[in-house]
């Protein structure tokens, strides 16, 4: 059987930051616009009159549309890239990192509110919804965003950046929650919220070289935010009027300082070479660099 050739992507060669930012767009727009609102218009005319209904097949289809991003992206840079959801290294004890640690933020987001807040089983469709973020999300993010950057970028130098420049366009993309409706007073926390752990879910997947632990651990810890059911509407979004007192950014910030350190603790010195050495196998490329 003929080996096939490695394509030549000039741009994506050349053009890092122009390249990682077309591929994320790219990816979003297939994921969460183009094909949910093209296959959803048919489902909506049908279901019009139930909007559980319409949400949840949008949701659906988001999902697939996740996984054929990375289908396409997978093809796209045949046969030097070993794939999103094969391969990796220790996927099952990262798997069981990613399910510890979205208990542990659901724990300690149920000590934070605590009496201040009703807690019960999300509904249907925001299981849906919690379900499609960790896949959808973390196929945009990490698998198109990160591994593009560990393609252009194995320098143990590099790790670091291209965590923090995935993971702040991750948490910048929340300021669209404020054309549904959410408050300003939740929004701005939640961007700043999603950028640190957009480091720890990023770190985690340079860790184990598949996506399948982040869109565990993503999955998981939403489902413990959608928990708090009297500040939420079916669908994720947050009612209009909540509001945040000033002690309430004192556990926030506290969080944030933990997840980063985290973030930061796995990528640690004494780590680097092992993530180069992982990611040198999944990209199977001698320079993609060249001409940059």
């Amino acid at each position: 059987m003929r080996e096939r050739k490695i394509r030549e992507h000039r741009f994506l060669n050349k053009h890092t930051i122009p390249g990682v930012l077309l591929l994320m767009l790219g990816a979003h727009l297939i994921v969460e616009i183009l094909l949910s609102n093209l296959a959803g218009i048919p489902f909506a005319i049908i279901f019009r009159e139930n909007v559980s209904a319409v949400t949840a097949l949008s949701e659906a289809i988001n999902i697939f549309a996740a996984f054929l991003v990375l289908s396409l992206y997978w093809r796209h840079f045949y046969p030097e890239f070993e794939g999103n959801l094969k391969g990796g290294s220790q996927v099952g004890k990262w798997t069981l990192f990613g399910v510890a640690a979205a208990l542990v933020f659901t724990l300690w987001d149920v000590i934070q509110n605590h009496g201040s807040s009703r807690i019960g089983f999300p509904g249907s469709v925001n299981i849906l919804a919690g379900l499609m973020a960790g896949v959808c999300e973390e196929t945009i993010y990490r698998g198109v965003g990160t591994s593009y950057l560990m393609r252009q970028w194995r320098e143990e130098k590099k790790i670091l950046p291209a965590m923090i420049i995935t993971s702040t366009v991750f948490g910048l993309i929340h300021l669209v929650n404020l054309s549904g409706g959410s408050p300003l007073v939740i929004v701005i926390p939640q961007v700043i919220n999603a950028g640190v752990i957009g480091m720890l879910l990023c770190a985690v997947y340079l860790r184990s070289g598949n996506l399948i632990p982040v869109m565990v651990l993503h999955t998981l810890n939403d489902f413990g935010k959608l928990m708090f059911i009297d500040v939420l509407q079916e669908g994720g979004g947050y009612s209009a009027d909540i509001t945040i007192s000033p002690a309430e950014f004192i556990p926030l910030i506290v969080s944030l300082v933990v997840y980063l350190a985290a973030a930061l603790y796995l990528v640690r010195s004494s780590k680097r070479k092992e993530i180069i050495a992982l990611w040198d196998k999944k990209w199977n490329q001698a320079d993609p660099t060249s001409g940059k």
